[in-house]
């Protein structure tokens, strides 16, 4: 970091230069203050108030009013001593207090001399200007060339310049006006207080100066009598000629005090100073500049600091005439070291929370609050922005090769520039561990009042910095183009030096911090909210090739949404030549799209990570308790420390949680973050209607086959951080889309699910689903969930939903990653959810049953459904009588001691394992149950066709089988409410899923034929559990007891037709089963039943025999063969019926006689 200017040692050829080059127009610049100010305090009373406070009403720029306020003699004791200091201020002497009511007095007789109060009414008085210009000029630097003025106006004799003045013209008279104004400000400069002089009468000159008063106090003092003095004369009613010489003369005079201010914030030794071990130059400005904090300015909100300058109401009229008089002109050597000494302090590096242990004894706990007021006031001014934006520090450059200087990475740039030391500011834990010991220690123990009001709190101080923030950066864009440009610049490479923030895993440590990420996220989405309007107006403003277009951000290794290699070629060949700039409407929306790329994502993942780790750790802990075999032995005492650590730990990642709900679920942050998700999503739908016409007139669905190419290049992560924001709200704020954002996330999910080709990547599209099964959550009093009501009533969730759901619950089997398996078992329970809640609503299911007239396409998605809830429940059972195994082995005491340590630990990892499968497992198969309830009660057909009604037989009953049979007690763990699992809630389901497809004939058959698990024991003694434990209604028990009993007719009448032996040419290659309607496969030459190509094919689109993709529409009926097939059945008939037949014509008689 660079540091404030070094004075030169050669201060007498700095301070001639200077005076040179205020000679050639100094006068040029003119003040900020050109007209009368209103006072709370009358004319006569204000030498007295001049008198007590040295202070005079400031000037201010025009139509502003500003009130001066007394404040206490002693106040100015500490006006030079920067915070922090270790110097003792010095009290003002009985002299210092004497001339300064001295001065006042001059102040008035000034006006009184000039303007004589009449008592009557009488014509007024001719302005007598050079008697008015002698004394303003006395008063104003508080000097005089006459010895005896001096002593009686309490003023500074200046007799070095009388006897200089007196050697040039001797015979001319000496008086202070304009042409020597320059001269005295310069003569009483130059006196040194420390000087040593044989002459008794220069001794007295020296003594009468105030006591410690360093020369920057002093042109402060100047600039405050200036005001003074402006605010008394022009309070008067002078004629035009006349104001307008005491305009000319003020100005000059202001021009002079603030240049030489200047130089000496720049060179404090350029004049002799006190000894006194004060802060010199750009320091002497930091306590007033620090009071904004806790004053009444409009930048913050408490008392009179007592500083130099009053931060209410002096601070930023002298920074405005600073900025004036030095713009283009060193005001960069002038404010430079200030702007530095406020960025890089200790106040804004230590943070906005510490502890003991963290805070040095030299920095207030709020002193941070100081250096952002600060801050935000020097930015306020424009030419004190341009500056800012000017300096090295601003945008430090990216160290490369070929250099030694620079940033390497996004954490360097963060604390080497000016904008990253204060955006770093927040709340994290991950930045600021203070936060958990100042405000959240000991977590898990507090009570919800404690933790509530630490979130206040905390919100508060995170409300008043990114308000101060967007102040900030607010005055930067306003204050010309080129510091617009440098801001933009600067955002540009946060982004560039910050990609790896976006990636799984990153060094935390060489990254942007999260909290200077979601400030700067803050800052821009303020910035965007004036083309963020609620109709979507200004859509067409963005430029659609601004990457073409633009240099600040790179595609280069960047996925798109569903762009080939070419395709993105193709689109920047597109671009032409370079076009006009993009405008600022289009540099905020991608760079603010960028940004939250690099902190939406992030957060959510180091969220997930945090959950992670603390289920581990409680595991862990649990396991640990569990196994009390170190109870009573040498290790007990470390265990015991161990499981301490554990929890604290724990509490201190729930702790780091807190934090991070407090920083991002902030409600103006969220509310902001909610409107722009939905105008990015809004616009991303936009580019894919073919009328451009969304969302004035909604987007027809489908969309078309072909993608557009504009689309199909957009960075993906457009569309996945508007997903991820809606999935992490609806997660932890659903509140957040109470009002605003719920048509959005319809309009986008739907679209995108129902035209799913636009898509490439299923991650995103499983997300579009996360979102919408979290919405139909029910929550406080929202019964359908935050969503619920939306989908039900939004047109185009009404007409498209369900299909594009279930379109989806097939496609979703594989999703290109290697977890694909599990990854489809969760996107399938979120489709289940969205489903069964918008289920009630008869418009869905009249949509529903006009997608099932597409029967083959419905089969595919009750094909899968039924093949999850076989998976599952299978898997779950298995796992539960497992863990009922191990807990039994762990219960017989004797035999688990015996054990060696590792073998236990072994046996513990097992039921660990299942039981974290099991967890998941009992939640899936409770959805695809209630799934296939609801489906099988209203749309029956695809369950008994011949693809799938055998198999769905087989299912049910296997699970029955396991729920009622035999086996039944291994399903009885210990602590089953532990994982939500009720076996006579799901014997409930099965046995209402039979109900619902009782009266069906093909079911009927299918039970009846299933060979595996059925028997007529197994129904009877599930009606008999049902009946005890009162499980159904009495009417749904009686249809259970006849649809079993018509399955066990059914199955006596099948054993009596059932056909073992046949030709091995007839027999199904795949099931070995008898083919009824052989078909041939053209890719493999292979012959098979009809029902067993189509139930392959529902799960694997291709050839069983060599995996050459087919479909149902390419097999060939093989006719000659299901001639011959028919026939062998009807011989086979033919004989069964005439061996029966003849059976019972023969009766007894025809048995043989064995009696004998």
């Amino acid at each position: 970091m660079s540091e404030a200017p070094t004075p030169q040692t050669d201060a007498e050829r700095i301070r001639l230069k200077r005076l040179a080059k205020l000679a050639g127009g100094s006068s040029n610049t003119p003040s900020t203050s050109n007209t009368p100010v209103a006072s709370n305090t009358p004319t006569e009373s204000f030498a007295p108030a001049l008198a007590a406070t040295g202070n005079p009403a400031p000037s201010t720029s025009s139509n502003t009013v500003i009130t001066q306020k007394p404040v206490h003699p002693l106040s100015r004791t500490s006006a030079g001593q920067s915070q922090g200091s270790q110097s003792t201020p010095t009290s003002p002497s009985t002299a210092r207090l004497a001339a300064g009511n001295n001065l006042a007095k001059a102040a008035a007789r000034v006006v009184q001399s000039a303007n004589p109060s009449p008592r009557t009414k009488q014509p007024a008085a001719p302005f007598a200007f050079e008697k008015w210009e002698e004394e303003a000029i006395q008063v104003v630097f508080g000097v005089a060339l006459d010895k005896e003025v001096a002593h009686k106006g309490g003023l500074v004799w200046l007799k070095a310049l009388q006897e200089e003045m007196i050697a040039e013209s001797p015979d001319s008279p000496i008086r202070a006006n304009s042409e020597i104004a320059d001269r005295l400000l310069i003569g009483r400069l130059e006196l040194d207080p420390e000087a040593m002089s044989d002459d008794q009468e220069q001794v007295s000159v020296l003594t009468s100066l105030p006591p410690n008063q360093t020369t920057f106090e002093y042109l402060v003092d100047c600039w405050k009598r200036l005001n003074a003095q402006r605010h008394v004369t022009l309070k008067k009613g002078l004629q035009p000629n006349d104001l307008e010489k005491v305009n000319a003369l003020l100005e000059k005079l202001r021009d002079l005090i603030i240049s030489y201010a200047g130089l000496t914030l720049q060179e404090p030794t350029m004049f002799p100073q006190p000894q006194t071990g004060k802060p010199l130059g750009a320091e002497e400005l930091l306590p007033s500049l620090y009071a904004l904090g806790t004053s009444t300015s409009v930048f913050s909100s408490s008392g009179d600091a007592g500083t130099l300058l009053d931060p209410g109401s002096e601070v930023e009229p002298f920074l405005i005439d600073i900025a004036k008089r030095f713009d283009k002109d060193g005001l960069e050597d002038v404010l430079g070291g200030v702007v530095r000494l406020v960025v890089f302090s200790p106040s804004l590096a230590g943070g906005m929370v510490h502890t003991t242990a963290t805070l040095p004894m030299s920095i207030s706990p709020t002193s941070w609050r100081s250096s952002v007021s600060a801050l935000q006031c020097l930015f306020s001014i424009k030419q004190i922005a341009a500056m800012i934006t000017g300096l090295p520090e601003w945008n430090p450059p990216v160290r490369d090769k070929d250099t030694t200087t620079g940033v390497k990475n996004g954490k360097e740039h963060e604390v080497g520039s000016i904008l990253g030391m204060v955006m770093r500011l927040g709340i994290f834990a991950r930045d600021w561990p203070a936060v958990l010991v100042g405000y959240y220690k000991d977590f898990d123990t507090m009570t919800a009042s404690n933790r509530e009001a630490s979130d206040a709190t905390l919100k508060s101080s995170l409300s008043f910095l990114r308000s101060s923030l967007f102040n900030i950066v607010n005055s930067v864009v306003r204050a010309g183009p080129e510091p617009r440009e440098a801001f933009l610049a600067y955002v540009a490479r946060v982004v560039q030096l910050n990609q790896k923030r976006a990636a799984m895993r990153f060094k935390y440590e060489t990254q942007a911090s999260d909290s200077f990420i979601h400030n700067l996220n803050y800052v821009l989405l303020r910035l965007a909210e004036p083309f963020m309007d609620a109709q979507y107006k200004q859509l067409d403003k963005i430029d659609l090739r601004y990457y073409e277009h633009s240099s600040r951000i790179s595609l280069t290794d960047l996925t798109r949404i569903n762009a080939t290699p070419p395709e993105i070629e193709e689109w920047e060949n597109g671009a032409g030549e370079a076009g006009p700039a993009p405008n600022f409407v289009s540099d905020v929306f991608y760079l603010l799209s960028a940004v939250n790329h690099l902190s939406t994502g992030p957060i959510s993942s180091y969220i997930s990570a945090i959950g992670r780790h603390v289920r581990d750790i409680k595991q862990q802990l649990e396991m640990m308790e569990k196994d009390e075999s170190w109870r009573g032995g040498p290790a007990q005492a470390q265990v015991e420390a161990a499981l301490k650590r554990g929890k604290e730990e724990v509490s201190k990642l729930h702790a780091t949680l807190e934090t991070i709900y407090v920083a991002i679920l902030h409600d103006d942050f969220t509310s902001r973050c909610v409107g722009f998700a939905s105008f990015v999503s809004v616009w991303l739908l936009r580019l894919v209607d073919p009328t451009k016409q969304h969302p004035r007139v909604t987007v027809a669905l489908p969309l078309p086959e072909e993608v557009p190419l504009v689309f199909k290049v957009q960075p993906e992560y457009m569309f996945d951080d508007v997903v991820e924001f809606w999935d992490l709200m609806m997660k932890y704020k659903p509140t957040a889309f109470e009002f605003t954002g719920q048509k959005e996330i319809v309009d986008f999910s739907v679209a995108f699910l129902t035209s799913a080709w636009y898509i490439t990547n299923p991650y995103l599209k499983s997300k579009l689903v996360t979102v919408l099964a979290i919405g139909v959550r029910p929550f406080r009093k929202h019964n359908q969930g935050i969503l619920g009501g939306m989908l039900c009533t939004h047109q185009l969730s009404l007409n498209h939903l369900m299909m594009c759901l279930m379109k989806f619950y097939v496609e979703c089997e594989k999703t290109g990653t290697h977890t694909q398996f599990y990854d489809k078992f969760q996107i399938r329970r979120d489709i289940s959810e969205v489903m069964q809640s918008v289920w009630r609503d008869p418009t869905h299911r009249s949509v529903m049953e006009n997608f099932t007239s597409n029967l083959q396409e419905f089969i595919k998605f009750a094909n899968r459904l039924m093949n999850d809830v076989t998976f599952m429940l299978d898997e779950l059972l298995t796992k539960l009588a497992e863990i009922k195994k191990l807990q039994q082995e762990m219960d017989r005491k004797e035999e688990w001691d015996a054990l060696t340590q590792e073998q236990r630990e072994d046996k513990i990892s097992k039921l660990k394992s299942a039981e974290s499968i099991v967890e998941p497992w009992i939640i899936y198969s409770r959805e695809f149950l209630a799934l296939l309830i609801e489906f099988t009660g209203t749309t029956k057909a695809p369950f008994v066709s011949g693809e799938i009604v055998g198999r769905l037989a087989a299912m049910l009953n296997y699970v029955l089988d396991q729920l009622a049979g035999p086996r039944c007690a291994d399903l009885r763990a210990k602590d089953m409410d532990k994982y939500g699992f009720d076996p006579k809630e799901t014997l409930t389901k099965v046995l209402q899923i039979y109900n619902n497809l009782s009266g069906e004939a093909a079911f009927v058959e299918a039970i009846a034929s299933e060979g595996r698990s059925y028997r007529k024991s197994l129904f009877e003694n599930a009606l008999r559990i049902a009946r005890n434990k009162v499980l159904m209604t009495s009417e749904e028990l009686d249809v259970f007891e006849q649809f079993a009993r018509r399955v066990e007719e059914v199955k006596q009448a099948m054993d009596e037709e059932d056909i073992e032996d046949f030709p091995e040419e007839f027999e199904d290659p795949l099931m070995a089963t008898l083919m009824r309607d052989p078909v041939f496969l053209p890719t493999s030459k292979t012959t098979v039943d009809m029902s067993t190509i189509k139930s392959h094919l529902l799960s694997d689109p291709t050839d069983p025999f060599n995996r050459v993709p087919l479909k149902i529409e390419d097999v060939v009926p093989n006719l000659e063969l299901k001639q011959r097939i028919d026939a062998f059945i009807a011989e086979r008939k033919s004989k069964a019926a005439v061996a029966r037949l003849a059976s019972m014509e023969g009766g007894p008689d025809s048995t043989m006689d064995t009696t004998e």
